[in-house]
């Protein structure tokens, strides 16, 4: 009776290896199909082209269609049998071809939120609208309505501002204000911080938990507004990012002043809290070891500091020359940033700086929110600086296992360039979020139900574009969102891997287990008959060894 028991559990590992191999090769046959565009060349006659047609419809697993009235082939193929480099190399060889191009993925154009304001958020959308008495150049904007056609961010990510405060009771921001869930107000220091009932964030400046921002401009509000306005909620105005949240952390009193030890101290909280991206809209003309120290240190915990470049009420100065800080620290986790105006100039009371100063972004006649549910026009560095914040966190929205480093890169890597911009910062150029979300998108591997890349292999293996991870991101489009099963899995997936990877991340010391994990996973995949090969031999040797264990046992 045990040896029968034995046998058929051997019989079980067997029927579950092989049906593993028949759900793979099912898989296969349910893919994306590899489809390239091709022309023909006008000279071509017709016979030659009826003979390319038939010629490739012969090869097995290749469809073409024929657009007539364009001239063009449409050729799909199993990627089972014919890559797209490999479909794309077996067309290009045929004379008749004018040229070979893989079908591109297309979005819809833009998305015009329903804010009432929204028409003079010129820095967002300039269609070279009159706001506020200035008319602006058409097109000197971020190109926001068609970043969101991409993303509008997540709630899972948080953003610290370090400034005068925020207005959390304001009706346009309300539902972005940050709340440690950790902490209760009963009076003790639930989450053992050492801060007391800071359910919100703190008021470093009275030290208190309640960061309100009392300045006369509302200064950090309007800040605060610009990054995270609750977005097409047919009121107010829109942030860059629409759902994140915000943790106002108060640096400044209501004059608009602080000090270095508050802004250290509000760095430390943010690194205990987790967060991964501060807005430091304020400048000091003193050179401070420990606050430059805190900055890399924050950027060891993977944090990105987005600052003002600062203002000079008579001409902007050259920061290069005449540092102003945190702006002309020289740190890789910091991006600093001018202010542009409404024609794509650099601003006239805009500080630059062609090493310090790495961008521009909009900084003139900024309508955003003001303390008590109204709404006004600032004008200031302060007010660039946020915009690339909003970014940041939208671009950290669609990849979470994204460093500072690869943010960073994109936001500069895709600026507009501007002609009257040159020399004046590190670019040349204005920040647009369009292009930058989209170098994001093909980063994190495309959206749909996948939302993004593998965040645990990416956090394992280092990079989003390391093969094991492009290996996994293939199977995922492929095999996982091709059936409904698959879809569910990766939606549960998405739900609850950003967390541990960004542990990964964090302490890298866990990714050599995380890659003794995925390292069978990945081989299954790339190796599929052979890893079913060898699981057959296992099972099959460990049915032999427990089948003669339990022999020598009954004997």
């Amino acid at each position: 009776m045990k040896r029968r028991k034995t046998l058929n559990l051997t019989g079980i590992i067997v029927i579950v290896f092989i049906l593993s191999f028949v759900l793979t090769l099912s898989a296969h046959a349910s893919q994306k199909r590899s489809t390239l565009i091709i022309s023909l060349k006008k000279t071509t006659t017709e016979r030659a082209k009826t003979s390319v047609i038939e010629e490739a419809s012969h090869i097995s697993g290749i469809q073409i269609k024929r657009l007539k009235h364009l001239g063009l082939l449409i050729v799909e193929a199993d990627p089972a049998r014919f890559s797209t480099d490999e479909l794309r190399g077996l067309f290009e060889a045929d004379p008749s071809v004018e040229s070979v191009e893989p079908d591109h993925i297309i979005h819809k154009a833009s998305v015009i939120p329903d804010d009432t304001h929204f028409s003079q958020q010129w820095g967002l959308h300039n269609t070279g609208q009159t706001v506020n008495g200035f008319v602006g150049t058409a097109d000197a904007d971020m190109d926001m309505p068609e970043a969101w056609s991409l993303s509008r961010c997540s709630s899972d990510v948080v953003v610290a501002v370090l400034d005068t405060g925020v207005d959390y009771t304001h009706p346009d921001i309300k539902q972005n204000i940050w709340h440690n869930n950790a902490e209760l107000t009963d009076g003790k220091d639930n989450d053992g911080n050492g801060y007391v009932d800071d359910t919100m964030g703190w008021d470093f400046v009275n030290n208190d938990n309640d960061p309100m921002d009392d300045d006369a401009d509302g200064h950090g509000t309007h800040v605060s507004g610009i990054i995270a306005a609750r977005g097409n909620n047919q009121k107010g105005i829109s942030g860059v990012c629409w759902y994140l949240k915000i943790m106002p952390l108060k640096v400044l009193d209501s004059g608009g002043s602080g000090t270095i030890s508050d802004v250290l101290e509000a760095i430390d909280y943010a690194i205990g809290r987790g967060v991964r991206i501060i807005n430091a809209s304020y400048v000091g003309t003193s050179y401070s070891h420990e606050e430059y120290t805190a900055i890399k240190t924050a950027g060891k915990h993977g944090v990105l500091f987005v600052v003002a470049s600062g203002n000079n009420h008579l001409a902007g100065d050259d920061i290069d020359l005449n540092p102003v800080y945190p702006a002309a620290y020289n740190l890789p986790n910091i991006i600093t940033v001018a202010a542009s105006d409404m024609d794509d100039d650099l601003a006239w009371f805009s500080n630059y700086g062609a090493q310090s100063v790495d961008l521009t972004a909009p900084g003139l006649n900024i309508i955003s929110l003001y303390p008590g549910g109204g709404y006004q026009y600032l004008t200031g560095t302060s007010m660039a600086a946020p915009h690339v914040t909003g970014l940041a966190a939208l671009l950290l929205s669609i990849e979470p296992t994204f460093s500072y480093s690869q943010i960073k890169s994109i936001i500069l890597d895709t600026v507009d360039i501007v002609p009257s911009q040159q020399g004046f910062t590190l670019t040349g150029g204005r920040v647009n979020a369009y292009r930058a979300a989209l170098r994001a998108t093909e980063h994190s591997g495309g959206g749909g139900d996948g939302g993004g890349g593998c965040f645990i292999a990416t956090a394992a293996y280092g990079s989003y574009l390391a093969p094991e991870v492009r290996l996994l991101r293939r199977f995922r489009d492929r095999y996982l969102l091709t059936n409904p099963a698959g879809r569910l899995f990766v939606r549960l997936y998405y739900t609850c891997s950003p967390p541990v990877a960004r542990l990964i991340s964090r302490y890298p010391v866990l990714r050599f287990p995380t890659l003794v994990l995925l390292t069978p996973l990945v081989y299954s995949i790339k190796y599929p008959e052979g890893f079913l090969s060898v699981g057959v031999l296992s099972a099959t040797l460990l049915a032999l060894y427990l089948t003669a264990h339990k022999s020598r046992k009954v004997s």
